[in-house]
């Protein structure tokens, strides 16, 4: 898997956001659309927008959800032992397969 510290995923990337590693997605262009997505303890997903992640996603660090969206998570989600779900806005994910 390739390492994430910033910037943008590539759509149906498959990455890892290692310790000390960040990713901001705000306000802008398209919905990013994420193959598969690890975020290790540590590391921190902070997403304003619309998120779409189409392969599995294992959660050791923190996910950080704002606005009222309904992001879509079709693999399965995992949230590991210090893991860190915050949604700041009502928001009704849909998931297709485990949490």
């Amino acid at each position: 898997m390739s390492a994430v510290t910033a910037g943008t995923i590539n759509s149906n990337r498959v990455g890892d956001i290692n310790n000390g590693g960040t990713l901001t997605l705000t306000t802008g262009g398209s919905t990013p659309t994420i193959g598969a997505l690890t975020i290790n303890s540590g590391g921190t997903l902070t997403c304003s927008r619309l998120l779409t992640v189409n392969g599995a996603m294992n959660i050791t660090g923190t996910i950080n959800l704002s606005g009222t969206r309904a992001n879509v998570f079709n693999g399965d989600v995992t949230l590991n032992s210090g893991a860190v779900y915050n949604e700041t806005a009502p928001n009704t994910p849909t998931i297709t397969a485990t949490l």
